[in-house]
């Protein structure tokens, strides 16, 4: 995580492993809103809470629960403040033979298939609109004046539509979860050179780093995961299983 050029912290992150469930979480407290980073710390709360108490349960569910326990007690919080706080989430659950997914708002799940970028969640944004609408390139929704108009969220009065996927793993697959202050500075090869290294988590400090020069004075709170499936070595191939590893950048000082 880095905190860009903003004054405060609004992102968060969360990766938390039982037996050979693997959970990562990221939210991007909106800025434009009062208590962003208490609406983004009230989602990884929850969704340790849910992991940790779960046993067995579906994971479509698991997921959806979280966002949607999330989002009420957020409204709760602000409700005792006075304010109404928004969070964005993405959350991706895995095991040793498939990937769950979902996300509320525009952070993002990349996927990976052989080192290369096989798709993304579509943001619920005004900018993703018309991309899709074909009005703006995928490079122009970075820099559109519109970009952090997102017309879904965790927080506020109406429910969240929780977008969910999944799909079976394949030994080479790889996922990377992303806040806009990362997506928006690095192009999709920068995205791909990190499952090219040995060790993700020097991958991430690297990709970390050159988001944050290239946003400049302008810079959002920069957040990423990433997990992908591997292999163990043939000499420990007898007495290991195939596990998934998962890196995450350290906070900056």
């Amino acid at each position: 995580m880095d905190i860009g050029a903003r004054t405060e912290q609004q992102d968060r992150v969360l990766t938390l492993r039982r037996d050979d469930d693997l959970l990562l979480v990221l939210a991007d407290g909106m800025g434009g809103h009062e208590d962003g980073a208490l609406a983004a710390q009230t989602v990884v709360d929850v969704a340790r809470e849910s992991f940790e108490s779960s046993d067995a349960v579906d994971a479509e569910d698991l997921l959806v629960s979280i966002a949607v326990a999330a989002h009420a007690r957020i409204n709760a919080a602000g409700a005792e403040r006075g304010v109404s706080p928004h969070s964005t989430c993405v959350l991706l659950h895995l095991t040793e033979r498939r990937a769950v997914w979902a996300h509320v708002g525009d952070s993002r799940l990349y996927r990976f298939h052989q080192g290369r970028l096989s798709g993304r969640t579509t943001d619920h944004s005004v900018v993703e609109l018309l991309r899709l609408r074909g009005r703006i390139s995928e490079e122009e929704m970075k820099t559109h004046t519109r970009k952090n108009a997102v017309y879904e969220a965790l927080g506020g009065e109406e429910p969240p539509e929780v977008e969910v996927a999944s799909q079976e793993l394949d030994r080479t697959d790889g996922f990377l979860l992303a806040s806009d202050g990362l997506w928006e500075n690095v192009a999709d090869h920068e995205l791909e050179a990190v499952f090219e290294m040995s060790d993700l988590s020097i991958a991430l400090e690297r990709l970390v780093k050159n988001a944050r020069r290239r946003g400049g004075e302008a810079c959002d709170n920069i957040s990423v995961l990433a997990a992908r499936r591997q292999r163990a070595s043939r000499s420990l191939a007898a007495r290991l299983r195939r596990r998934l590893r998962a890196g995450h950048t350290r906070s900056s000082d």
